[in-house]
């Protein structure tokens, strides 16, 4: 074990080019040996779950499920993932150096799985073009546009996450994220809900 003793927001994970340069040579990996992977996805049932425990329109819910329909596209196995970049997986050591660690949610899948949590809050389409401009320049290989949508998915589905998990380990931050997600999804669905659908459409 290492100590990682300086801990690392969310803010300084953004506007750090080592951020997207460790996640891009993540990314770039080929395994020569096939490890054991958690396998993400984004149900059904986990969507309806999640709905329980939010208090949404039936418009809003609506838009959930369709993006959840969408979703498949976030877990195709185009490369290799940390799946939980959040900032508390995130540290410094003495000299600087940037480290990830906590592997448990190792998988396959989208980048934008590992970008999602490097977007404050629930983010608007500045602050998607913003990550993943820093990204590209590490991995000039991905399509924007294509990252864009998948980066709205993931948001997404973190929300479902999130939820799911708060609700089913009784965490007593619960309610807090609940009401916060209860007071900013009315605005963000619509909009997410939009580019999603209109990506899908051209396909």
């Amino acid at each position: 074990m290492e100590w990682i003793p300086h801990a690392v927001s969310i803010e300084e994970l953004a506007q750090d080019t080592n951020t997207f340069e460790q996640l891009a040579r993540l990314h770039g990996i080929e395994l020569s040996i096939q490890p054991h992977f958690k396998h993400h996805q984004w149900s059904l049932p986990q969507t309806q779950f999640a709905l329980e425990q939010l208090s949404l329109t039936p418009e809003l819910e609506r838009m959930l499920y369709q993006l959840q329909q969408y979703s498949d596209v976030l877990f195709t196995p185009r490369c290799v993932l940390s799946g939980d970049t959040n900032p508390a997986n995130w540290g410094r050591r003495e000299d600087g150096t940037l480290v990830l660690f906590d592997w448990e949610r190792f998988g396959q899948g989208s980048p934008a799985i590992d970008l999602a949590p490097l977007v404050a809050g629930m983010g608007d389409k500045s602050a998607y073009q913003a990550i993943i401009a820093r990204y590209k320049a590490a991995n000039p290989s991905v399509d924007s546009h294509s990252l864009f949508v998948e980066l709205v998915l993931a948001k997404a589905w973190i929300v479902v996450e999130v939820v799911n998990l708060l609700t089913r380990g009784g965490t007593p931050h619960r309610d807090r994220y609940l009401n916060w997600y209860n007071s900013v999804l009315p605005q963000w669905l619509p909009h997410a809900f939009r580019w999603a659908s209109l990506a899908n459409s051209l396909r």
